[in-house]
């Protein structure tokens, strides 16, 4: 969603990321995080959420701020979607039966796909940096490929006691900052 990248203000609003964004034509539009996604969604009912003294519990954060919680909601949520694919027991109804939208790519991504497994490709995902992946899930399996491409594969055991399975989170980093940003994530359910 192009008019992220241009916040108005930014807020908590019961500790939830929203922020006031300036849309194209000039006018401004309220997102919010989805916590199943980590997107931003529209949603105006959180305009007036936003005012100080309305009845939510709202502050305001600078867009750094803003930034650093929402990388951090990001891999809480990473980790739920990652377990998620880990339990799931058939590609039917996939991606839905783990609660995301068909087409809508997770974290701001800029697109999505949906991989035989059953696993999920999310290309350029916004606000996810390997260091956060390390600490969540540990040192990962790395792997470089010929071209110099460093692929990371960090796996997550489902909930079930035993695990029914776990999922391989694979993220692509850019050969110029290994500890950048993330450029390619992908997420494949293994057997256990």
């Amino acid at each position: 969603m192009e008019a992220v990248l241009r916040p108005r203000s930014c807020h908590l609003v019961n500790d939830r990321p929203v922020m006031i964004v300036e849309t194209a034509d000039g006018g401004a539009d309220c997102v919010v995080l989805d916590w199943a996604s980590g997107s931003f969604v529209i949603d105006r009912t959180y305009f007036t959420r936003t005012i100080p003294g309305y009845g939510s519990d709202v502050d305001g954060v600078t867009s750094e701020q803003m930034d650093r919680l929402v990388a951090a909601h990001r891999i809480d949520i990473l980790q739920r979607l990652a377990q998620r694919i880990a339990d799931v027991t058939g590609e039917e109804g996939f991606p839905e039966s783990v609660g995301l939208a068909r087409g809508a790519p997770p974290f701001d991504g800029d697109r999505v796909e949906v991989l035989a497994g059953p696993g999920l490709l999310v290309i350029a995902p916004r606000l996810i940096a390997r260091p956060s992946l390390d600490e969540r899930f540990g040192a990962p399996d790395v792997a470089r490929e010929p071209d110099g491409v460093l692929t990371l594969v960090y796996r997550v055991p489902g909930t079930g006691v035993p695990p029914m399975g776990r999922c391989a989170v694979l993220a692509v980093v850019p050969d110029d900052d290994p500890q950048g940003d993330i450029a390619l994530l992908s997420l494949v359910r293994e057997s256990a």
